[in-house]
């Protein structure tokens, strides 16, 4: 820039260069504080299921004592043990922040880790669906994919009434690549409200709520594929994550989204 002596746009290219510097920084930071605290909404949620594990737990152990590990009572123990295991394995997974590697990946283990985080706590007149068949590799980053469908899980567990339906589907997409679908019942929506979802900027009201469905789409793009919402025909609304098939040669590194 040739000021040609003008103080002012020294200054506006002072201010730019920092603001060039400073958004990536604030990006980043929106982005992991999003992370942790949809984390801590799924946290928040289960808690109480957790507590009642835990004193479950404690009241099987002190009937038991030293006695004979057999019977129905100790089975019930080891059930209540394995869950407990699996819940703070899971939440390790997320985290722990993993290495942000990318390769050659199975999305299914991650997506089944934040289906069973997102459903602990949900009313017992909520019907829950899955359905998980064998999927193809992709390329990609596991923390990324599994971060994206805790976003969605999250969210539509927000959306499903006490009495209403969440189904979960991981398929291959008919391009060979993965399908993943997330549906849940309930009010109406427009097509208008589900791509305010997916654009939260557009509406400074809408920055108050979460950003998942947003930062899934991100990731989703980041990947090479998509993210869909749509509204449900008989009610709620149906999120559809595609991911491309895999290719012959993948970019070695992450992609820029």
């Amino acid at each position: 820039v040739d000021a040609q002596g003008q103080a002012e746009v020294l200054v506006i290219q002072e201010v730019l260069e920092r603001l060039g510097t400073a958004v990536p920084k604030l990006g980043q930071r929106l982005i992991d504080g999003e992370a942790r605290a949809c984390l801590g909404r799924v946290i928040a949620r289960g808690l109480p299921v957790f507590q009642a594990w835990q004193a479950q737990l404690a009241a099987l152990e002190q009937e038991l004592g030293h006695g004979e590990a057999t019977g129905p009572a100790h089975q019930t123990l080891t059930l209540v043990r394995a869950r407990i295991d699996m819940v703070f394995d899971d939440l390790s997974h997320f985290w722990s922040d993993p290495k942000d590697k990318w390769d050659r990946i199975d999305v299914t283990p991650g997506v089944q880790r934040a289906w069973r985080l997102a459903t602990i706590g949900l009313p017992e007149g909520v019907t829950q669906h899955q359905k998980f068949e064998p999927l193809p590799l992709v390329w990609g980053s596991e923390a990324k994919m599994t971060q994206a469908a805790l976003y969605l899980l999250a969210f539509a567990v927000d959306l499903v009434p006490p009495e209403g339906e969440l189904g979960i589907e991981a398929v291959p997409s008919p391009a060979d690549g993965v399908r993943l679908t997330i549906w849940v019942s309930g009010n109406p929506r427009t097509d208008l409200e589900c791509q305010g979802w997916l654009n939260p900027f557009g509406d400074p009201d809408r920055i108050r709520g979460s950003l998942g469905p947003a930062l899934a789409a991100a990731i989703a793009s980041q990947h090479g594929g998509s993210l869909t919402v749509t509204p449900r025909e008989s009610g709620g609304a149906v999120f559809s994550l595609e991911l491309p098939p895999l290719s012959a040669s993948q970019e070695p590194h992450e992609p820029v989204i």
